[in-house]
């Protein structure tokens, strides 16, 4: 995934891992990050970024956002301490104003079909064993 924050940092994630916090009701998810900055960074700064993050659904667009995404980590390659205290402060706006309602998945209309009922997806809640989902 490729995201931009106002025109000056672009950000590349790939590799994402995922691991469940049941006792805070989130995901963990940690990725590898490439930023780049042509003004401020000549090349690109490999690194990793860790969030976490609940899970809702959106009726209207048929989608699981991700909810209240929090910056847990980010740490990139090759930086001065001062550098990267201060990418870690911005990195940490950008998850937040960035991945707000993410969309992971959307379902298409048949998806949310079981013969002639239209289901109605509930609260997702995380679990030591996974995910769990209220459906109606």
């Amino acid at each position: 995934m490729g995201l931009r924050y106002m025109e000056m940092f672009e950000v590349k994630l790939t590799s994402p891992r995922v691991a469940l916090l049941p006792q805070t009701n989130r995901l963990a998810v940690t990725v590898d990050a490439t930023v780049r900055n042509p003004l401020f960074l000549p090349t690109p700064v490999p690194g990793v970024l860790a969030i976490s993050s609940g899970l809702k659904f959106d009726a209207a667009s048929r989608t699981v956002r991700l909810h209240e995404p929090t910056a847990e980590r980010l740490a990139l390659q090759g930086l001065s301490a001062d550098d990267s205290r201060n990418l870690q402060s911005l990195g940490a706006t950008v998850a937040r104003e960035l991945l707000r309602d993410y969309p992971l998945h959307t379902f298409t209309e048949d998806e949310l079909r079981l013969g002639n009922r239209k289901l109605e997806i509930g609260e997702i809640t995380v679990t030591d064993a996974g995910l769990t989902v209220d459906v109606r």
